[in-house]
């Protein structure tokens, strides 16, 4: 329970604090993993897939601060989210995890180390998160009631096609009220700078936003107008739909 709130603040933090709180949110890869700091196991068992984690750190004392979250997701809907179970070593915290195939392909997890000065909470927070199938195998997905939060997948499902009738030179505001979105912007986690915006629309769907350099304006602008030179538009970590980058 600790874990789970832990992480629910961190991302109150990122949504609703902005610029007041500093996070670092990094997509661990096979092929960027950090192996001095982490390392991921997995084995085929009769189950599914298990996994084991390994994060190197020496802060036991501060255990409070540090959690491991699986979010269970299948291609199109949001199952669970639950606490890892935990271990301290020698040397670093371990996690263990086992997932039904079927979720391989849209799952993740997140190790979530939250800010602090001693045992004083501080607003900031480290996530270091894969997707189940970057370390597994892929496989298809089986349907389960809808749980979402962010914008509502049924919209979500028509963002392909709105993306692709964005052009370059749209402001930003304009790309938001296109896009019919414009009323979840502030309800979604993301990051901004004054030439690229990167948005998580929900659990599953993601949208960046390249803009031209325009130091008159910015992303906490009342009015944006920045203007775009491409959208692309990410479900389950794959781009599935970008608009032109022709002018119109």
């Amino acid at each position: 329970m600790k874990s789970k709130l832990l992480l629910l603040v961190a991302c109150f933090m990122l949504v609703g604090l902005g610029a007041l709180a500093s996070g670092d949110m990094q997509r661990m890869q096979p092929a960027n993993l950090n192996r001095g700091q982490f390392s991921i196991f997995v084995a085929n068992r009769d189950f599914g897939h298990y996994f084991r984690v390994f994060f190197k750190t020496d802060e036991r004392e501060f255990d409070e601060f540090l959690s491991g979250q699986l979010e269970i997701n299948d291609e199109d809907h949001q199952i669970a989210t639950v606490s890892a179970e935990k271990k301290w070593t020698t040397n670093g915290l371990q996690f263990e995890f086992s997932v039904a195939t079927n979720y391989l392909l849209a799952s993740k997890f997140t190790i979530l180390v939250m800010g602090h000065s001693g045992k004083m909470p501080m607003p900031a927070f480290s996530a270091f998160w894969f997707y189940l199938r970057d370390f597994g195998s892929n496989n298809l997905a089986v349907s389960k009631p809808e749980q979402s939060s962010g914008v509502p997948l049924k919209l979500a499902k028509t963002l392909p096609k709105k993306i692709k009738s964005l052009h370059r030179g749209m402001t930003a505001d304009e790309v938001w009220k296109k896009l019919g979105i414009a009323e979840y912007k502030y309800c979604c986690g993301g990051e901004g700078s004054p030439d690229h915006d990167h948005w998580e629309l929900n659990w599953n769907h993601e949208i960046d936003l390249t803009f031209e350099q325009s130091p008159g304006h910015s992303v906490a602008d009342k009015r944006d107008g920045r203007r775009l030179i491409k959208a692309s538009l990410f479900k389950n970590g794959f781009e599935i739909s970008h608009s032109s980058v022709a002018d119109k």
